[in-house]
């Protein structure tokens, strides 16, 4: 995966893959903290534009369909990890 944070590109194996801009604002802020657990509250703050305050069930959707258009379907092996209880973090592909 490539991201470009200046043209607010994506590219997967090389192919360009369109996200909406929440998608995009939560990958790249994920992308930016990678290794740091998030919670949903932080991740609604900074990368939803929200201000109906709808809850953290949004995050949840927002992951899944994310982990989705990056082709990273299953959580097992998608580098957006669920922390149980607390958020979500980036791991780096070693």
């Amino acid at each position: 995966m490539r991201v470009d944070p200046r043209s607010r590109a994506v590219y997967v194996g090389g192919q360009e893959t369109h996200l909406t801009p929440t998608e995009f604002r939560l990958l790249n802020l994920l992308l930016r903290n990678a290794g740091v657990v998030l919670s949903p509250a932080q991740l609604l703050t900074h990368a939803w534009d929200d201000p109906t305050g709808i809850g953290p069930e949004r995050v949840k959707f927002g992951v899944l369909r994310l982990r989705r258009k990056l082709g990273w379907g299953d959580p097992g092996t998608s580098p957006i990890e669920a922390v149980r209880g607390v958020g979500y973090r980036y791991r780096p592909p070693r």
